[in-house]
């Protein structure tokens, strides 16, 4: 893939991202799920809910039995559509799901990798006994 194709591939998840609107769940707000019903039902680990819990993504409406978290599921609606698109490009890794601005979660837009259109010279240096490149200092 070229960097024009890496770009284009950005763009569009970018707008699959920015369709995505934390307005269209609200039919769900306030409405308590488990986090052992909410990994079933979306299909996210557990540990991601409780990181997304942690980060202030997803509200906890109440503590349940044995100290059990029941989250919103229109928080949690949302930050897994936004989790699912994000899997589905492979862009999990690393970077956070979301971003506040004015005080509302939105999913947070990816930036193109842009590559170096220069390779670089192999280092050649000599190598000492047990195999390994030695520096210049130490030729």
């Amino acid at each position: 893939m070229n960097d024009g194709d890496g770009l284009l591939a950005t763009l569009e998840l970018n707008q699959r991202l920015a369709e995505i609107r934390r307005g269209d769940f609200r039919h769900l707000d306030n409405r308590p799920i488990s986090m052992q019903m909410a990994s079933q039902r979306y299909g996210v680990p557990y540990r991601t809910l409780y990181r997304w819990v942690q980060r202030g993504y997803i509200r906890v409406l109440a503590r349940g039995p044995r100290r059990a978290l029941l989250l919103d599921e229109g928080d949690l609606a949302f930050v897994a559509s936004v989790y699912r698109v994000r899997q589905e490009s492979g862009t999990l890794g690393g970077a956070p799901l979301l971003v506040r601005r004015d005080g509302e979660w939105i999913p947070r837009l990816l930036q193109h990798p842009f590559r170096r259109s220069t390779v670089l010279p192999v280092h050649q240096g000599r190598k000492d006994e047990g195999g390994r490149s030695r520096s210049r200092e130490e030729k």
